[in-house]
């Protein structure tokens, strides 16, 4: 013999599976292809994107690598060239030479007053990153 709980429970699933049974004759199988294969779409879609993007951010990431390395590059090389001349500088002094002196400072301010962002600024648009306002660096 069934207690009321079991038959209720056995009510209440079958009304369930009758309600879902007559909710999946009524859905439209038609527009669950026509879903699918939107899905589908979208989904390629979405890949040929992803791919996409990956190759525009390896390329821009490249050219950023080029410019930072170029950046480093023309600053050690700056400061290479500041180097040998302020050891003249102090050599100079020590021998008391004005005109080696003169000569040296001279050299120096010329490479100071040089700015090293120039080329910079060249090379950027050389890579062609575009329209797109340069970035100002504030050192």
């Amino acid at each position: 013999m069934e207690n009321k709980t079991t038959t209720a429970r056995k009510q209440i699933t079958t009304a369930l599976v009758d309600k879902s049974v007559n909710e999946i004759h009524s859905f439209d199988v038609y527009k669950v292809a026509e879903l699918w294969k939107e899905s589908k779409q979208m989904n390629h879609e979405l890949k040929k994107l992803r791919i996409e993007s990956d190759e525009r951010i390896k390329i821009y990431s490249d050219k950023l690598q080029l410019l930072k390395s170029s950046l480093e590059k023309t600053f050690a090389e700056r400061e290479v060239g500041l180097s040998a001349l302020y050891k003249n500088l102090e050599q100079a002094e020590k021998e008391n030479d004005r005109e080696k002196i003169m000569a040296i400072l001279m050299q120096i301010s010329g490479i100071i007053i040089k700015n090293p962002l120039d080329s910079f600024v060249q090379m950027t648009k050389a890579l062609e990153f575009g329209n797109q306002d340069i970035l100002e660096l504030d050192f």
